[in-house]
């Protein structure tokens, strides 16, 4: 992962309120949702059978520097959670971040036996 915590190169090609993903939620027959600078997507899956209470954000913004920034939390709900930081070098590379995390939330029935589900 390239822009993990590292090589920082500025990337002026979004602009703010830009659509990045918009048909990550079409396949499983929910509402499709545009992410745009300032924006936030919200899971969660909830399975008491299992013991599992998991929340998972994506937040896409810029940092002091102007640099465009991914930003996950996740962990289990009620508690403060993990968060990471993502730093792609371009537009191409941030909307294939977003698609490869988005869809691992929606393939998590098939890994953890739960789906998350979109909140907010």
């Amino acid at each position: 992962m390239d822009g993990l915590l590292g090589d920082k190169r500025r990337h002026k090609s979004l602009k703010p309120n830009q659509p990045l993903e918009s048909t990550f939620l079409r396949s499983r027959g929910e509402s499709a949702q545009t992410l745009s600078l300032g924006g936030r997507i919200s899971f969660q899956a909830v399975c008491p059978e299992r013991n599992m209470f998991r929340f998972y954000a994506i937040d896409i913004d810029r940092d002091l520097f102007g640099d465009v920034v991914i930003c996950t939390h996740y962990g289990r709900i009620g508690t403060h959670g993990v968060i990471r930081k993502y730093w792609p070098k371009d537009s191409k590379e941030t909307q294939k971040t977003l698609r490869r995390l988005i869809q691992k939330r929606l393939n998590s029935e098939k890994r953890c036996g739960c789906a998350y589900k979109q909140v907010g």
